[in-house]
C-alpha cells in the first residue's frame, strides 16, 4: 500500500504542526502570570484565613483546606507546565510529579483504562487518549461528577439564602447587633460559595464541552489551559474581595513589612 492509498483509507495520522518559539513564549507568560497570582492568593488564604475571627469556623477551615489544594495545582502549572512548554523538557521525574498529585480514584480510573494525559502542542493543553472507555471516564467521572458536586453545593447555598430571608423579619425585630453582624457574615459566606461554584461550573463547561467545538489552537488553549488556571486563581481572590477583614489584614501586614524594611535600611 502506497502513501496515497494509506491516506485515502485513513490509516495514517497526520501530526499537527509544531508551534513556533514565539507562540510558546506567549503561552508560557500567560500561564505563568495566572498561576503565580493563583499560587500567592491561595497561599495567603491558607495561611491567614483561620486567623480571622469571622473565619474561625468550619467554613474558614474548609476554605483554607481548599486553598492549600489549589495552591498545589497552581504550583504544578507554574513549575511543571511552564518550563515544559518553554524548554520542551518532558522528563520522567516531572511526569511522575504530575501524575502523583491527583487523588487515587481519578488516577486509577484513568490509568486502568489507559486514559493518560498527553501534552498536546496543538492548543498547548493536556489532552486525553481518544477511546470509548476514555470518553466515558472523561464525561461521567470527570465532568458529571465535578459538575454534580458544584450543583449540589449551589442548591444548598440557595436553600441557605432562602432560610436567611425567611427568618430575617424575626431577627430584625429582636434588634440584636451581634446577631445582625453574624447574619451578614453568613450571607457573605453563601455569596462566596455561589460565586466560586459558578466559576467552577463555567470552567467545566468550557473545558469539557466548548473546547471540543474549537479547531483553532488559540481557542483550544483559552478553553482548556487558561480556563483551568483562571478558576484556581480567581477562587482565592473571591474570598479576599468579599471579606473586608481579610483585606484589612493583608494591608496591615504589607504596611508592617514595608515599615520594618525601612527601619532596617536606616
Amino acid at each position: 500500500m502506497n502513501v496515497s492509498e494509506s491516506l485515502a483509507s485513513g490509516d495514517v495520522t497526520v501530526p499537527p504542526a509544531v508551534s513556533s518559539q514565539f507562540q510558546r513564549i506567549f503561552v508560557t507568560l500567560t500561564i505563568f502570570t495566572i498561576s503565580l497570582i493563583g499560587l500567592l492568593g491561595n497561599l495567603s488564604v491558607f495561611m491567614f484565613a483561620t486567623t480571622l475571627k469571622t473565619l474561625r469556623n468550619s467554613f474558614g477551615r474548609l476554605s483554607a483546606s481548599q486553598s492549600l489544594a489549589e495552591a498545589v495545582l497552581c504550583a504544578v502549572f507554574l513549575f511543571f507546565y511552564c518550563p515544559m512548554v518553554l524548554l520542551e523538557r518532558n522528563t520522567r521525574v516531572l511526569i511522575g510529579l504530575a501524575y502523583a498529585i491527583p487523588c487515587f480514584t481519578s488516577l486509577y480510573m484513568h490509568l486502568a483504562n489507559n486514559c493518560l494525559l498527553p501534552y498536546v502542542d496543538f492548543g498547548w493543553y493536556f489532552g486525553v487518549n481518544t477511546s470509548a472507555d476514555c470518553d466515558v471516564i472523561r464525561y461521567w467521572i470527570d465532568f458529571c461528577k465535578d459538575f454534580g458536586v458544584v450543583a449540589l453545593i449551589a442548591i444548598v447555598d440557595v436553600m441557605t439564602i432562602v432560610m436567611i430571608k425567611v427568618t430575617a423579619p424575626g431577627m430584625r425585630s429582636a434588634n440584636c447587633s451581634q446577631t445582625q453582624k453574624k447574619r451578614k457574615r453568613e450571607i457573605t459566606f453563601v455569596k462566596q460559595a455561589l460565586i466560586q461554584g459558578a466559576i467552577f461550573a463555567t470552567e467545566l463547561v468550557f473545558f469539557f464541552i466548548v473546547s471540543t467545538m474549537q479547531t483553532k489552537p488559540v481557542m483550544i488553549f483559552l478553553c482548556t489551559t487558561v480556563s483551568w488556571s483562571l478558576v484556581h486563581t480567581i477562587d482565592p481572590l473571591v474570598l479576599i474581595l468579599l471579606n473586608q477583614e481579610f483585606r484589612n489584614m493583608l494591608l496591615r501586614n504589607t504596611r508592617w513589612r514595608s515599615r520594618s524594611t525601612d527601619e532596617d535600611d536606616q
